[in-house]
């Protein structure tokens, strides 16, 4: 997140990087986050690896693509507190 605190009406950004740091090459990979009560996504605010992806959402859950060895995906979206 991008901010320690917020207040109600507020827009926060969070951001997430996977990484593989395993030996094999990653698949399947699934993004999901389980926001609190208190806070409501933005439609259409996802984006991977810089790239925006309307329609997306962490709520609900997406596929990544494959990440080989040492390879890092980083997902952001928004949020506004309630």
């Amino acid at each position: 997140m991008d901010k320690s605190y917020a207040i109600k009406g507020e827009e926060l950004t969070y951001t997430s990087v996977i990484t593989n740091t395993g030996s094999q090459k990653a698949t399947n990979i699934i993004f999901k986050d389980v926001l609190q009560n208190c806070l409501s996504f933005v439609d259409n605010s996802v984006t991977i690896d810089g790239v925006n992806y309307p329609g997306l959402n962490p709520v609900d859950s997406f596929a990544l693509s494959d990440l080989n060895v040492g390879e890092s995906h980083t997902v952001v979206f928004k949020v506004i507190v309630e």
